[in-house]
Order: C-alpha cells, then sequence, then structure tokens
C-alpha cells in the first residue's frame, strides 16, 4: 500500500506543476471515464460466482418470443412513420 501511496502523492506533484487548462480538463475528464467504468463494471458482476447460461436460463424461466408472434405485435402496432423519424423521436 506505501508503493500506491507514493504514485499518487507523484501524481498530485504532477498535477500541481500543470498550467494548461486543457490538459486538466483532459485529465479530469479521464477520471470520470475511468469512475464511470469501474462503477459499470461493478454492476454488471454476477451475483452468484459460478452459475452458467443454461442455468440463469432455467432458474429466471426463460422462454424467447417466437418469431412470428414478435412479428404479429409489430403490425398490429401499425407504425406509419419512416424509421428515421422514429429514431429522431428518440433524440428529443
Amino acid at each position: 500500500m506505501k508503493n500506491i501511496d507514493a504514485r499518487k502523492y507523484q501524481l498530485i506533484q504532477e498535477i500541481l506543476k500543470l498550467n494548461d487548462e486543457y490538459t486538466i480538463s483532459r485529465i479530469e475528464n479521464e477520471l470520470h471515464n475511468i469512475k464511470d467504468n469501474e462503477d459499470f463494471w461493478k454492476a454488471v458482476q454476477p451475483i452468484k460466482k459460478d452459475i452458467t447460461l443454461e442455468q440463469m436460463i432455467k432458474e429466471q424461466n426463460y422462454k424467447p418470443l417466437e418469431r412470428t408472434a414478435f412479428f404479429e405485435e409489430v403490425d398490429a402496432l401499425n407504425i406509419e412513420e419512416p424509421i428515421e423519424e422514429l429514431l429522431a423521436m428518440l433524440n428529443k
């Protein structure tokens, strides 16, 4: 642990020497990206250490949607807008 503390201190010293707003902003952004990535991987870790996909499917009683049933439901929606317009709606 002492080694990591020394490395952190060294990084702090290097950052303190910087006078460039752009570089500081890049470091801030990178730290945010690292933190977000760590948070993501903590969230997606499996609850059980040793489980297969087949076991998960069985435990969750997963039943895939039949292709014909899916397209019947899509047809029932009666969507008339072009795909480009529908996608643009998602960004509003």
